[in-house]
Formats: C-alpha cells, sequence, structure tokens
C-alpha cells in the first residue's frame, strides 16, 4: 500500500493483529500513520512492525516513541522478516487472551476500566455524549455456572450485531455485560436499547423476563454514565 493515509484506513476498515508499515510512504509517513494508528479504539492490541530503509539510531528511536512495537532494517533477510511476525502475533494474540473474557469473548473488566476511563476522559475535554447499556441477569446467583455461561453467549449473540467500530463491549462482572458507546446521543442510545430487548424478548423467551436492561448518558464533564446505569441495577460499583 503506497501511502501512510492507506494504511491507517485498511486498519480502521479490518483491525488486523499485526501491521507492517515503511517508515517512507507517500503523504502521510509510517511514523504518522502509526501514531494515528495509536489513538483509534483497541489500538493497544495492535503490533506494529516497522520495515524501512531508514536505519539510525534516531529512526528506530523514532519508530518506538511513534508507538511501533519492532524495527527491522533493509535489506532484510524474507525468513528473519517472518519470524519477525510470527513473533509479533504471539504477542498479539497473548495482549488479546489477556484482556478478552473466555467464555463471552467480550473484554474483561479490568480492560473495559482502562477504556471507560479513557472515554470518559475524552467526552469531558471535547464535551462530547457517552452512553452505556447495562444487561444484568438478576437471577446469576442462582444459576450454576453452565447455565450462565449458556445464558450469557445468547446475549452476546442478540448484542454483536448492534455493537459498532466505536463500541466497546465487556463483562463487567459474571452476569453482567456492559456496552460503552462514544460519541453517542440519547435517542441513539435509546433505540439501542429496544432493539436488544426486543430481540433478546423474541430468542430468550420467557428466559428473558430474568434481564434487567439499563442505560445510563451522560455529556462533557458530567459524563458518568457507567455510575448512572449501576445505580438502577443490583450490581456492585
Amino acid at each position: 500500500m503506497g501511502s501512510g493515509e492507506e494504511a491507517l484506513e485498511m486498519v480502521v476498515a479490518k483491525r488486523p493483529d499485526i501491521v507492517v508499515l515503511d517508515v517512507s510512504m507517500s503523504g502521510m509517513d509510517g511514523f504518522e500513520a502509526c501514531k494515528r494508528m495509536r489513538a483509534l479504539p483497541d489500538a493497544g492490541q495492535l503490533y506494529v512492525l516497522f520495515l524501512s530503509g531508514r536505519n539510525t539510531i534516531t529512526d528506530l528511536a523514532q519508530g518506538l516513541r511513534y508507538g511501533g512495537n519492532d524495527y527491522l532494517t533493509k535489506p532484510f533477510d524474507p525468513e528473519h522478516l517472518l519470524a519477525r511476525i510470527d513473533l509479533g502475533l504471539g504477542i498479539a494474540q497473548k495482549t488479546k487472551e489477556a484482556t478478552r473474557d473466555p467464555v463471552t469473548g467480550l473484554y474483561n473488566a479490568h480492560y473495559f476500566l482502562q477504556r471507560y476511563e479513557e472515554e470518559k476522559a475524552r467526552s469531558h475535554r471535547h464535551q462530547l455524549d457517552l452512553a452505556a447499556l447495562l444487561v444484568e441477569c438478576a437471577n446469576r446467583n442462582h444459576l450454576d455456572p453452565l447455565e450462565l455461561d449458556l445464558l450469557q453467549v445468547e446475549i452476546v449473540r442478540s448484542l454483536r450485531p448492534l455493537i459498532r467500530r466505536t463500541d466497546f463491549a465487556a463483562q463487567l462482572v459474571s452476569g453482567v455485560l456492559v456496552l460503552l458507546m462514544p460519541e453517542t446521543a440519547m435517542d441513539s442510545a435509546q433505540l439501542v436499547q429496544r432493539r436488544l430487548t426486543a430481540d433478546l424478548s423474541q430468542t430468550l423467551g420467557e428466559k428473558s423476563r430474568t434481564l434487567r436492561i439499563a442505560l445510563g448518558f451522560g455529556q462533557g464533564e458530567h459524563a458518568e454514565p457507567l455510575a448512572e446505569a449501576l445505580a438502577s441495577l443490583d450490581v456492585p460499583s
């Protein structure tokens, strides 16, 4: 791909685990492209390998400073490049596993809370809307672990089609799932809530009666949607 802009567009569209990036590209260079990739949601899981003819210590340091994970100079041995790519893929996979709940495939609470604080700060800084949708299995303490796991998988199946690229879904605690929706107005967030409620009612039937769905919303310095949603549910904050 010829330009940094094209590389950035590819990362936004495809969400790869690893990117091999040249420094010298038409338009936006590789350093700036990497910097902008790191500003994307979930960018911490992306592994960036620079492959460049620029081989000074300053170039290498700049690549790492802009968010690169590795830097390989030209000319290069193809087997060496493949080995570095394999290493990067392994690291990316381990990073992904460390941030995901193994049952639902959603992000875990630890990673979610990091992202939540970042989005809250961004909302404060730029006066943006921020919404959080919580789904609680109200009888979760009375279900055996397998039943609860199966119920959560069904909820996620209904939730996934509603998740946009800018959204962030996680398991907050066992039996409580959360969808964070940055830059989402109240009416749009309410529409997501209605669609999810309707789909769960159709797919789960009577089981959907055991679910409680709460919506929290805020804007700018008043953006505390998670606390607002938690306050209406029997969930420890």
